[in-house]
């Protein structure tokens, strides 16, 4: 991305523009290098979503718990990681 930016600035003649990066198609790195060029970057980050066919279920839905470091699905069933699952010997 940072090779596009340098080459928009040539064409251009200057850095006074902004350079939008897709979430999951970028670097940290070429992101610090697009702003030591002196243009200002974004990050699109897309909403949220699932497949599933009840939008219920969206990941959306979902509420986080920062305390506990899970999630509680829409039913308020509190999901666990799948390493602490493995730990619980009496996990069915």
């Amino acid at each position: 991305m940072t090779s596009m930016v340098k080459k928009a600035i040539e064409i251009v003649g200057n850095n006074n523009f902004n350079a939008v990066f897709n979430k999951g198609y970028y670097k940290t790195d070429e992101i610090h290098k697009t702003q030591q060029l002196g243009v200002t970057t974004h990050v699109c980050v897309p909403n949220l979503t699932s497949t599933s066919p009840n939008p219920d279920y969206n990941v959306s839905e979902f509420k986080y718990n920062k305390e506990q470091d899970n999630y509680t699905c829409p039913e308020g069933q509190t999901l666990i990681q799948m390493t602490d699952a493995m730990k619980k010997e009496d996990i069915e």
